[in-house]
């Protein structure tokens, strides 16, 4: 059994698994960076030749891979400095992440490929707006898309009415990035997001940050909706969260051919539950006696049902958020959701699992 896995060979992601193929037995493993894949196909059309699978990992956490990826979403060299954490090319680097897909989809058609998550599928997994509009089509419950933003004035269109609560989101983050809480109540208004807002003369930047911050003066919300209206920005429903220990919880559920395994509880002080936003693990033990047995069920066959629909994809990691009423909502479908550190299902970790499927 061979195993090809395309990522950066620093990524924790990929020495995570690597140690899963090797505790496994496995030998025949290939590994292929982005780096080289975006310059080089050579070695890639040589080793899809022989029956394999092949896992597409994380092209994130390289500057010299997001470089090469925002370039290809340009058609032309992108050689900016690097600016660590600076919201921008959300757009460009999905469009030449596609444009990469694509090309791995085609060098591999008619060969004895099996990608464990198919480029189309990653593809539709870092397009929130539509991977949510899919996902509603097919009766799955989610947070109701009310619209897109394209522009501060499409911004004040829509806000600028009614009081409401609502989270806007980039259609091509992950992490947390650019995601934003918005909340107007008469004449208050207030955004929350892990961004922060810097002002250098008649410019704005924005950075992600490790610190959620909440924003309250008219001008730098329109300063941040402005700037992050260039990123497909769309607005949907805010679905107050279930609480534990006066914290909002939501779920990630790791799931493998579609059924439910690893799951952390997210819980955490602001509306923002991320992990790496120095949020806590709560409870799951707690939470399923506080859900209920029934409501419990519902809430794994909801995921369930979900992943279901995506034949061509091994592994999925689901974000789901559960109300006040134990009503789940899938909220995201993420294309490199497996990185769960300690978390375990019947004693394996997800990768670990992922592979005793497989062989």
């Amino acid at each position: 059994m061979r195993f090809i896995i395309i990522g950066n060979p620093e990524n924790r992601r990929v020495v995570s698994y690597l140690s899963a193929l090797t505790k496994n037995g496995v030998e025949d493993i290939t590994l292929l960076s982005y780096e080289e894949l975006l310059s080089d196909k050579t070695k890639w059309l040589t080793v899809i030749e022989q029956s394999c699978f092949v896992k597409i990992e994380s092209p994130g956490e390289n500057h010299l891979v997001e470089q090469k990826i925002i370039s290809l979403g340009l058609g032309k060299k992108f050689s900016e400095e690097f600016n660590k954490g600076l919201i921008a090319n959300q757009v460009h680097w999905y469009k030449g992440f596609c444009l990469f897909l694509d090309g791995l989809a085609a060098d591999a058609k008619e060969k004895p490929v099996h990608f464990l998550n198919s480029p189309a599928d990653i593809k539709l997994f870092f397009n929130k707006y539509e991977c949510q509009s899919f996902l509603s089509k097919q009766g799955i419950n989610t947070p109701k898309i009310m619209g897109r933003i394209y522009s501060l004035d499409d911004f004040h269109k829509h806000m600028n009415g009614s009081n409401g609560h609502y989270f806007i989101k980039p259609s091509h983050s992950s992490s947390a990035s650019g995601v934003m809480a918005y909340r107007k109540s008469g004449k208050r208004r207030e955004l929350t997001a892990a961004i922060e807002l810097i002002k250098e003369g008649s410019q704005t930047l924005l950075y992600n940050s490790l610190k959620v911050h909440r924003y309250e003066k008219q001008s730098d919300i329109e300063a941040i909706i402005e700037s992050m209206a260039q990123h497909n920005l769309f607005y949907e429903q805010w679905i107050p969260k279930f609480s534990q220990n006066n914290r909002s919880v939501d779920l990630r559920i790791h799931l493998v051919q579609g059924q439910a395994q690893h799951i952390v509880v997210r819980a955490g002080k602001s509306y923002l539950t991320n992990l790496h936003l120095g949020n806590e693990r709560g409870d799951l033990q707690k939470l399923k006696d506080q859900i209920g047995k029934e409501d419990w069920r519902q809430i794994i066959k909801e995921s369930e049902k979900a992943a279901a629909l995506f034949t061509e994809t091994h592994y999925l990691g689901l974000d789901l958020v559960i109300s006040r009423k134990h009503k789940p909502y899938i909220i995201e479908c993420n294309a490199f959701g497996d990185l769960i550190p300690g978390a375990l299902f019947e004693g394996k970790n997800t990768y670990e699992s992922q592979i005793a499927h497989l062989i």
